[in-house]
């Protein structure tokens, strides 16, 4: 391993490994030499034949960027599902509680807000990249 490097991102999740493919495609940093600083080895993220529970919700603007940087298209996209609703509240607060806030696709227009996918599967493709 190196002793010097122009950037270190904190971080091989999904945020981490997007920021890290990003900043090699741009022009100001493609020759930096970039180090991810992760605890985690890369073998946790191997593709399971079972349907993984940890799940991220993926909105259209983030899967604009995963098709900037072709991994969309590498996805299984039989794992993957849109969802048009969500609802969010405080965890102290019951979901009928004052803190609930309520998105639905139809609100703006669009078919889906996003898509739910697996971690693993997205982490495995970015590592791929990264």
């Amino acid at each position: 391993m190196k002793s010097k490097y122009d950037i270190a991102i904190a971080g091989g999740g999904i945020v981490g490994l997007i920021s890290a493919i990003l900043l090699r495609k741009s022009r100001a940093f493609s020759e930096s030499d970039i180090y991810i600083v992760e605890k985690n080895e890369k073998k946790r993220f191997i593709a399971r034949k079972d349907i993984d529970i940890r799940v991220s919700a993926i909105s259209a603007g983030s899967i604009q960027i995963l098709k900037k940087i072709n991994v969309w298209d590498k996805l299984i996209q039989e794992r993957i599902f849109r969802y048009s609703n969500m609802c969010v509240w405080d965890g102290d607060d019951s979901i009928e509680g004052d803190s609930r806030i309520d998105f639905s696709s139809d609100q703006y227009g669009y078919r889906e807000l996003g898509y739910i996918i697996e971690n693993f599967q997205l982490q495995t493709r970015l590592i791929e990249l990264a």
